[in-house]
């Protein structure tokens, strides 16, 4: 593999190396904040901060540069991907780990981090797309994506059918996350 620019890249292009790092990476920070909250005046209001320290934490330490990764490919990392915040939450409350996460994730709003890492792939293309005529990601871009080119592409086109989305409904967007 190599490493560019922090980005794990192996010989065919994948970047699954970087996700189980990744991975690695968020299941310490989650026992960070288990510990934050179970060790600090935080234990009374726990609820209030917990959701606080995830969005602060472990989104930035899971989804950098997470709009490259092709998590469709690699059916365990996804899973083990969506598993990390109803854990921590579970961890967190204090509930048996048989509790099913799917309940966690409806009574506090949590979405699956493969559909977060679908979503920023969505957020990156447009803000290219919003970019001026003159840029170089943009021309390539707008001209490979109507051919449905192997690699960023392909996963886009597929995101967005999965997603139901297109593409065209956001351009011109000035903030895409908000929309």
């Amino acid at each position: 593999h190599h490493v560019y620019l922090g980005t794990i890249i192996s010989k065919n292009g994948e970047r699954v190396k970087e996700m189980q790092d990744r991975l690695k990476k968020a299941k310490s920070v989650s026992n960070e904040i288990v510990q934050i909250c179970k060790e600090t005046e935080l234990s009374n209001v726990r609820l209030r901060y917990v959701k606080l320290l995830i969005n602060s934490c472990l989104d930035a330490k899971v989804k950098y540069g997470c709009a490259l990764w092709n998590i469709a490919k690699n059916k365990k990392v996804c899973d083990d991907i969506n598993k990390i915040k109803p854990s921590l939450m579970k961890r967190v409350l204090q509930l048996p780990a048989s509790t099913p996460s799917d309940a966690i994730q409806y009574e506090f709003g949590i979405n699956d981090f493969s559909l977060d890492i679908l979503l920023e792939k969505i957020i990156v293309a447009i803000d290219v797309i919003n970019k001026d005529d003159d840029r170089i990601a943009k021309k390539l871009l707008t001209e490979l994506l109507p051919k449905n080119v192997k690699g960023f592409c392909s996963e886009l086109n597929e995101t967005c059918s999965l997603l139901n989305v297109s593409l065209e409904s956001y351009v011109g967007e000035p903030d895409v996350r908000k929309k």
